[in-house]
């Protein structure tokens, strides 16, 4: 993916329980425009990886400082998801961020990919549109996804 890089770009992998809502759980896979608390790292440089249970309770977001700008090319993002036991996350293969938690889903979620538009309600932790509208624009070359034999069916 080489993600959108303008103010106020919020692009996202992410996965949503069948059932959606707070009543399904979500698997940020990666989302971008992040501000990594530091006004010194720029938002297109960060991405942020984040599992938030069936009840709505969120076991932290995983802000990862790239070092490079995830809008100038295509970058490999990735989740090793052990249902009911643990999520990694990878750039470029490389792993990010880890939870262990038998809370972790165990039943299929439907992959979402979008480009959002953060508003200044965000400003504290995202960039946001009202700081000047920028280029929108988020490219997928491949989505390829593996199940490990024996695991929930993730797909038709």
């Amino acid at each position: 993916m080489k993600q959108s890089a303008g103010a106020g770009a919020w692009p996202a992998l992410w996965m949503l329980g069948a059932t959606g809502g707070k009543t399904g759980a979500e698997i940020d896979i990666q989302e971008g425009g992040f501000r990594d608390g530091s006004p010194a790292i720029p938002p297109k440089d960060v991405m942020a990886s984040t599992f938030t249970q069936a009840d709505g309770s969120s076991l932290g977001t995983h802000e990862y400082n790239a070092g490079v700008d995830l809008g100038y090319q295509y970058h490999t993002y990735g989740l090793d998801w052990e249902p009911g036991q643990s999520l990694t996350w990878y750039l470029e293969g490389k792993v990010v961020a880890h939870e262990a938690s038998p809370n972790v889903p165990t039943v299929p979620m439907e992959l979402i990919i979008n480009n959002g538009i953060a508003n200044n309600t965000a400003s504290s932790w995202h960039s946001s549109a009202a700081e000047g509208v920028g280029s929108f624009n988020t490219e997928i070359a491949s989505v390829q996804i593996f199940q490990h034999p024996g695991h929930v069916n993730i797909g038709p």
